[in-house]
């Protein structure tokens, strides 16, 4: 027999596959079963070549703590959803208030928070020119996932963009308000469903559990948070990736002043002082978290620090950038100009990038997880949505390692996980345990990996608290 028990070649012998239909049936169907097999067995080969049924694999024996997530669920504070009720209720009426202000006094609300659809789609396409948008029906739409597309276009008007958020404001807290009103399990315990690699980047996703009960944890805000609490006697604890997706940047583009800046300790500083050279003497974490940025209210310089290195590191461009950070123009060129020419790594690593997808339409990670590219792989988007790629995958595959660990080391008898979330991943102990457990936790977070020839691991942000929102 040769391989896979079938009793021919498959290497040599596949013209006897093709359908011939002259021949009885039965004969034809065997023809594409066979053709079934061959292809299925070429395709497995292929993908064993290039690795990327590792990652498949890990993937499947992560159901393991995925299912025990969803069936453990977490425990909810009933007197707190009342609290929360009421908070959510008094930001949607100062939203309220701030729309008709921007909007008119004839706005007609919907049942839930937000204007109605009829009236937003009003607002914005005819008042405000914003580019219409349709829907599956071919209608004028501003669902959720149309109002962050017209948010982050550049060609926004700029007076339709306070519009936006807060329609995506009023929107999240009718999501809060409706999530807090889900019924909970039989246990009394709010439970999810995880799913695995949901999305492009194998981050995993979260929505409401088979019974139709629960909501989506990874969607839940801060007002949300704060009602779900740990089991009697324990205490909650999470662990966070810090400054893991731009540590990731600066090995996968080679800068090694990059590289020293994450070793050396606070990137955000570090890089403030390039962004902001003028500032260097005086930029330290505390001068930068409290010293408000001249041309961007409410923000610091450690807030545009933190965006204006996220926006460059991902290929945003100097016009997106000045619309999204609501800072002038020039101030962005400025700022772009002194990163680029203290990193110009980054920027060849994209036009590496931009390569890459046009001529081989795929990428894999530093853990083997391949992604092949299928649209206009020349188009920006395309690009922008490739550059992202690499760090936010492999970030999620070190988080997916650690919650691995701790499933099969320590889970139950130490620590009970209780979710992952993209780059951290909560879990709880027994309060009195809490000292002895968590030497082996921080021992078990140690993923260290190589990047070409440099050798890299996350850093870990430990907190603990009586409630989700605590930590």
């Amino acid at each position: 027999m040769t391989e896979l028990d079938l009793p021919f070649d498959l290497h040599h012998n596949t013209e006897m596959f093709l359908p011939d239909f002259d021949k009885p049936p039965a004969l034809t169907d065997s023809a594409y079963n066979c053709l079934d097999i061959l292809v299925t067995a070429r395709v497995g080969e292929k993908f064993e070549e290039q690795g990327a049924t590792r990652a498949s694999l890990f993937d499947q024996a992560l159901m393991g703590p995925s299912l025990l997530c969803g069936l453990r669920g977490m425990r909810i504070d009933h007197s707190k959803i009342a609290q929360a009720k009421i908070e959510i209720e008094e930001r949607a009426r100062q939203g309220k208030e701030k729309f008709l202000a921007l909007a008119g006094n004839d706005v007609k609300f919907g049942k839930g928070f937000k204007p109605s659809p009829a009236e937003l789609a009003r607002i914005l396409y005819r008042d405000f020119k914003v580019k219409t948008r349709l829907g599956k029906t071919d209608n004028p739409s501003v669902a959720t996932n149309i109002l962050v597309e017209i948010r982050d276009d550049i060609k926004t008007p700029d007076a339709a963009l306070p519009i936006v958020e807060l329609a995506l404001e009023l929107s999240s807290l009718e999501s809060d308000r409706m999530a807090l009103e889900k019924p909970a399990g039989p246990d009394g315990r709010i439970h999810s469903s995880f799913m695995i690699s949901a999305a492009v980047s194998a981050r995993w996703g979260s929505r409401k559990d088979a019974f139709n009960e629960g909501m989506n944890l990874h969607s839940a805000s801060d007002l949300i948070r704060k009602v779900f609490i740990p089991d009697p006697g324990k205490i909650m604890v999470a662990l966070d990736q810090s400054q893991a997706e731009s540590n990731l940047v600066a090995a996968l583009s080679g800068s090694k002043w990059y590289l020293d800046a994450h070793k050396a300790g606070n990137v955000h500083v570090q890089s403030g002082k390039v962004f902001f050279p003028e500032y260097t003497d005086v930029m330290t974490k505390d001068w930068a978290k409290n010293t408000p940025f001249p041309s961007a209210p409410g923000k610091t310089f450690y807030d545009l620090a933190k965006s204006c290195q996220h926006a460059a590191n991902y290929g945003q461009s100097t016009a997106g950038m000045a619309k999204h950070l609501h800072i002038p123009k020039a101030d962005a060129q400025r700022i772009q100009a002194n990163y680029f020419k203290k990193v110009p790594e980054i920027p060849r690593y994209h036009e590496w990038i931009a390569n890459e997808i046009r001529t081989k339409r795929r990428l894999v990670t530093p853990f083997g997880r391949v992604r092949q590219f299928l649209g206009r792989t020349w188009e920006h988007s395309s690009v922008r949505e490739a550059i992202s790629y690499q760090p936010q995958s492999t970030v999620s595959d070190i988080t997916k390692i650690f919650l691995w660990r701790l499933f099969t080391h320590l889970d139950p008898d130490s620590v009970q996980i209780l979710m992952e979330h993209h780059d951290s991943v909560m879990f709880q102990v027994d309060e009195d345990k809490l000292e002895t457990v968590m030497p082996l936790v921080h021992e078990l977070s140690y993923i260290p990996f190589k990047v070409g020839s440099e050798l890299i691991a996350s850093k870990w942000e430990a907190k603990v608290g009586y409630s989700w929102s605590e930590i």
